[in-house]
């Protein structure tokens, strides 16, 4: 039986291991258990913050929460010598709780898809420096979206990219002024190709 010098075996293997390494399959997930990222998103359709908290390697709860502001200015004549100033202010605050499903196509890549339920209020209100406050309307807001998406790894704690996704709404809520009676109405809104853009920090 032929019997190779124990240092020809361990030379052979030291050699074989680039090889061995180069056919092992690249893409293992870079995130772990109860890791966290920071998320900011911007796009045709939302702007915001938010947190992701992994439960393992593929699968992350995210939270994110956007608001905005506005305010309108103009100003009426209605007669010679009398200008009447109107202002318009709307605010608007949206929630989500998802859960995300990942997966590693590339070292530097993973795709992930998300379903989330959304929640959220937008209040405006009109005023008027003649007749004062003239009216305001409140509407309350939830629904459900789903969201593909995929990121960079720039490196192992910051990522870019982007998603495109699909939600399904339903809002409600009441409208009036000082001496008008108060109107509810209700809606509900599907709409397809919202597409965002962000990145993540992981720590």
């Amino acid at each position: 039986m032929l019997r190779l010098p124990t240092a020809l075996v361990l030379a052979f293997i030291a050699a074989a291991r680039p090889a061995l390494h180069a056919q092992e399959p690249a893409d293992t997930l870079p995130f772990r258990a109860h890791q966290w990222a920071f998320l900011f998103t911007g796009g045709s359709s939302f702007s915001g913050i938010g947190a992701a908290h992994f439960t393992a390697p593929n699968r992350a709860w995210v939270f994110n929460v956007g608001a905005s502001i506005s305010h309108q200015h103009s100003d009426l004549p209605f007669a010679p010598d009398t200008t009447e100033e109107l202002g318009q202010t709307i605010t608007y605050l949206t929630l989500t709780l998802g859960r995300r499903f990942y997966q590693a196509v590339r070292p530097s890549v993973v795709t992930y898809q998300t379903l989330t339920a959304i929640g959220g209020v937008s209040h405006s209100s009109v005023t008027s420096s003649i007749a004062g406050a003239t009216g305001t309307s409140t509407f309350w807001n939830a629904g459900v979206g789903f969201d593909l998406g995929a990121q960079y790894l720039i490196t192992s704690r910051l990522s870019i990219g982007g998603q495109f996704g699909a939600q399904l709404d339903f809002q409600s809520g009441r409208s009036g002024g000082q001496t008008e009676p108060s109107i509810r109405s209700w809606l509900v809104a599907f709409s397809f190709g919202q597409i965002s853009f962000g990145g993540a920090i992981y720590f």
